[in-house]
C-alpha cells in the first residue's frame, strides 16, 4: 500500500555500492497516477476506484516492472557488463488479472467491463515491446538477445469457455 513503509532487505543489491543509485529508480505502486495507467485502460474515468480495486494488479506489475527495466537500463548504460538478465512480470500478470476481459466475451464477464478492461493485455505487450527495444538499442548490435516465457495463456477463441470469477487464475498453459 501506498502509505506503508517499502523497506529493502539486505543484500538485495549487489555490488552495494550501486544501491544508492539503484534503490533511487524504484516506483511504488503509489506512485503511479491515472494518467500512467490511462495507456492500459483508456476507460479509466468509469472507474468508481473506492469500490473497484481491479487496477491494483496493474499498478503493482506495471511498478514491478518499470523498477527493473530502470535498473536494467542504468546497468546497461552506467557499468560493465557480460552478461545481463531482465526480468519482466508485466505480460503474465496483465494476462492472469486480464485476459478474461479479451475479446471474445467470455461467460461471467460483463460487455461493461470488457470495455473498460479488454484492451489491458494487447497494451502491456506493447509497452513490454517498447522496453524490450531499449534493452536491446542499448545492448547493441553484437549482443545476443533470448526472450523466455515461464508459460503462455490461451487466449481469444482458444481461451477456455468457463465463467470466469474474481478469483479465477488457472488458464495458464505450457
Amino acid at each position: 500500500p501506498a502509505d506503508q513503509r517499502w523497506p529493502v532487505f539486505p543484500y538485495s543489491v549487489c555490488p552495494q555500492e550501486l544501491e544508492r543509485e539503484l534503490l533511487a529508480l524504484r516506483v511504488h505502486p503509489g506512485d503511479l497516477t491515472g494518467d500512467d495507467l490511462l495507456y492500459f485502460v483508456p476507460g479509466l474515468a468509469a472507474i468508481d476506484q473506492t469500490k473497484d480495486h481491479r487496477l491494483y494488479p496493474l499498478a503493482a506489475a506495471l511498478a514491478h516492472t518499470v523498477t527493473l527495466h530502470a535498473t536494467a537500463t542504468w546497468i546497461l548504460e552506467h557499468q560493465e557488463w557480460d552478461f545481463l538478465a531482465a526480468y519482466s512480470p508485466l505480460i503474465g500478470a496483465a494476462n492472469r488479472a486480464y485476459m478474461r476481459y479479451t475479446a471474445p466475451l467470455a461467460p461471467g464477464i460483463s460487455e461493461r467491463d470488457q470495455r473498460i478492461f479488454g484492451h489491458v493485455v494487447a497494451a502491456a505487450h506493447r509497452f513490454q515491446d517498447r522496453m524490450l527495444g531499449r534493452l536491446v538499442e542499448l545492448a547493441g548490435p553484437d549482443t545476443l538477445v533470448m526472450i523466455v516465457s515461464q508459460h503462455g495463456f490461451l487466449s481469444g477463441q482458444q481461451r477456455p469457455k468457463i465463467a470466469f470469477t474474481a478469483q479465477q487464475d488457472d488458464w495458464p498453459r505450457s
